[in-house]
Formats: C-alpha cells, sequence, structure tokens
C-alpha cells in the first residue's frame, strides 16, 4: 500500500479514536499542536504494529501537526534508516516530554549513533533536549546496546551539573535515567 494511502487510513483510524475529553485535558495542559485527537499511547502504540517499520511512512505522519501522527511517526519509524539530521530536526521540534519518552524508549537508542547523539544532547540548553539525552543513555544501558564504560561515565558527569539548575520535569528525567 502506498505511503499517502497509509497516512489516510490512519487518519481515519484516529477519528475512530477521538476523545474530545482527553484532547481538552492535553490542551489546557499545554499540548500545542494544529490537532489532537485524544487517542491513548496503547492505541497509538497498537496502531504502530500495523505500519512498523516504515521510513517514509514515519517522515509523512512527523510533517502533520497532529499529536498522534508525530506520535506514531515515532513508533514506526525504521532506527536503521533514521540519519542524524532528521533525528536533530524532530528533537528540535520537541515541545512535550510525551514526545521525547516515545522516541527514546525504542527509536533513538537503536540508531547506529545514538551514543553521539546523547552525548550531544545531555549539553545542550534546552530541557526536552536534555532529557532526550539522558533518556537516550539509560535506554541503551538497559537494553544492552552499549557495553561502553566512557560514554555512561561521560553522562553521569554531565546529569550532576544540569540537576543543580534544571526544571522539574528534567529533574524527574534525569532521575528516571539514573535509576
Amino acid at each position: 500500500m502506498a505511503t499517502s494511502e497509509n497516512l489516510q487510513r490512519i487518519l481515519k483510524q484516529l477519528h475512530t479514536r477521538e476523545n474530545a475529553v482527553v484532547a481538552d485535558m492535553l490542551r489546557n495542559a499545554g499540548y500545542r499542536y494544529k490537532t489532537i485527537f485524544g487517542a491513548t499511547i496503547v492505541d497509538l502504540r497498537t496502531m504502530a504494529k500495523e505500519y512498523a517499520p516504515n521510513h517514509e511512512l514515519a517522515l509523512e505522519l512527523w510533517e502533520r501537526d497532529y499529536r498522534e501522527t508525530k506520535i506514531l511517526a515515532l513508533l514506526i519509524e525504521d532506527a536503521s534508516k533514521i540519519t542524524k539530521e532528521q533525528m536533530d530536526k524532530w528533537v528540535n521540534e520537541f515541545h512535550t516530554i510525551e514526545q521525547v519518552e516515545q522516541a527514546t524508549y525504542q527509536l533513538f537508542p537503536r540508531a547506529s549513533f545514538a551514543e553521539e547523539q546523547a552525548l550531544t544532547y545531555c549539553q545542550r540548553d534546552n530541557d526536552l533536549i536534555k532529557a532526550t539525552g539522558f533518556l537516550m543513555a539509560a535506554k541503551r544501558a538497559q537494553l544492552q546496546l552499549s557495553d561502553n564504560e566512557e560514554f555512561f561515565e561521560r553522562v553521569l558527569s554531565l546529569s550532576i551539573e544540569p540537576s543543580i539548575e534544571a526544571g522539574v520535569n528534567l529533574k524527574r528525567t534525569i532521575a528516571t535515567a539514573l535509576r
């Protein structure tokens, strides 16, 4: 099935999962998207299984300013096809911790250049980008994707400074990553 046909099919599936209460709650929490359907992460993960991995569809989904299409893009992207430029673009467009979490649970840590990017992100000024770096490193450790002690030592050393001046979300993320 062509990518744009899959996109239309996904949009129809999202409409059937609309939840106005959840969508309003997310808007009130500060989520800024053109469209929020209010679909749950569980629903989105179930949907993603039908399409993953699919690099082209992930790119197409990301370009929509919809909460659910951005999350689906993160869930269906092929870690072997993501580029540094694409990862940087997506990370720089993150505006919720939800996006950070979905990107770092499976996709970003499996990229061949994940350690390099994680260290770069841990040193950025933006709390969501820093959180991305710390969670990428933590997930690589959890999935045993690396035994590079120097990498983990550098991440640990970087976690000390931001924890002093960081916002509450970043402090929680660093604490989670260290666990």
